[in-house]
């Protein structure tokens, strides 16, 4: 399964970088980077896109607090992704994991079971991590800082907090809006991609 979902990121972080490149081909053929009129795609959209199919993409994780994976775990049907390299008891029973959560509009770092947080620890913060890592839309957004010495901001994969819908959390962010870097937001958006 490892190596399926290796081949899923593989395709995703290949296919958007074709269009990257192609995108910074047309910037430079056209000297401009509103390329769309021209059959491109802009930076700020692929942005947009990036924005609201990752942060979806880290609600299939499941809740960051999960009675379900809990049980799973301890039933054996659900493990842990490299458990041999773990240095706890491997049965999670004293084990804690500090998660950030809202709390009357604070954010704080509370620490809850780790055997209820198996589904962010570390699943969601490594999925989080490759993401950063690899992210292709940086290679166009310098490109447009090089050559039309333009203030683009560089591409970056939103924080793992950002629009969250599903889980312990997600009550208490969405009455506390964050920007897609994770800092709170001063009004709520209407859009947030």
């Amino acid at each position: 399964m490892l190596t399926e979902e290796a081949h899923h990121m593989f395709v995703g972080e290949t296919g958007i970088g074709r269009v990257v490149q192609r995108t910074c081909e047309l910037m430079k053929e056209h000297d401009t980077d509103e390329v769309g009129r021209f059959g491109g795609i802009d930076l700020k959209l692929m942005q947009k896109y990036l924005n609201f199919h990752y942060s979806v993409s880290l609600d299939l994780f499941g809740a960051e607090l999960s009675t379900n994976a809990a049980n799973y775990f301890n039933m054996g049907v659900k493990g842990r992704f490299n458990e041999e390299a773990r240095d706890d008891d491997h049965q999670l029973r004293q084990a804690l994991y500090t998660i950030t959560q809202v709390n009357e509009k604070r954010i704080i770092q509370q620490e809850q079971p780790a055997l209820l947080a198996l589904n962010e620890t570390p699943p969601r913060r490594l999925y989080c991590g490759l993401c950063a890592r690899c992210c292709p839309l940086e290679q166009g957004y310098q490109y447009s800082r090089n050559r039309f010495r333009t203030k683009a901001a560089a591409s970056r994969i939103p924080s793992c907090d950002w629009r969250l819908r599903i889980g312990e959390s997600h009550a208490g962010w969405t009455n506390y809006p964050l920007t897609p870097i994770g800092m709170p937001a001063l009004a709520m958006a209407t859009n947030r991609c």
